[in-house]
């Protein structure tokens, strides 16, 4: 059954999105550059998080206490919104470590943002504060890095998309063991 009906809240091109420890639902609204918070009891809006700043929302990941992590794909940085407020924090930089169109993230138990590149095929580490770490699974021959999570043991997992058939999953494989805290 559908929890949130299109266009509910101004939900536009919908294209990612995570789920808080009280069942909200944060999606990326791409159609009108914002991020929408819904009941995840009843799909009712509670809030859009948007800014100047914030161009094509591509990733949203809950991050420090009250702070939403938003990926930015036209601009290739990291928007953060304050959880309370809906107000922006403003953009975390990632300007170095060849970020190019950034996707879905996911944060390491240590705080740092994983970013999947969908343009520049790599999984790109960042600290809270942006500065770059390193890149993860580069020398695995990414196609389209999309969705990520850790397994059991730490492991960091994804899937990619085949830049000629947008939206087909080619697979969910392991990229780097390294990445385990």
């Amino acid at each position: 059954s559908t929890i949130v009906p299109a266009g509910t809240g101004g939900l536009d091109y919908p294209n990612s999105q995570t789920v808080a420890a009280n069942a909200d639902i944060f999606v990326c609204s791409a159609g009108t550059s914002s991020v929408l918070q819904f009941s995840g009891l009843n799909g009712a809006f509670i809030r859009s998080y948007q800014s100047p700043l914030l161009r094509n929302p591509s990733g949203v990941v809950l991050g420090a206490p009250n702070q939403l992590l938003v990926t930015n794909f036209l601009d290739d940085d990291v928007i953060a919104f304050n959880l309370l407020t809906g107000q922006s924090r403003g953009c975390i930089p990632t300007v170095t470590g060849g970020l190019d169109g950034p996707g879905p993230m996911i944060l390491r138990p240590n705080g740092n943002m994983l970013v999947a590149g969908q343009v520049s095929n790599k999984v790109h580490e960042y600290d809270a504060d942006g500065a770059f770490v390193q890149i993860a699974g580069q020398n695995n021959g990414l196609t389209g890095p999309n969705g990520m999570l850790f397994d059991g043991s730490g492991h960091l997992l994804l899937d990619e998309r085949d830049v000629e058939f947008l939206g087909l999953i080619k697979s969910l494989r392991e990229v780097d063991r390294s990445c385990a805290s």
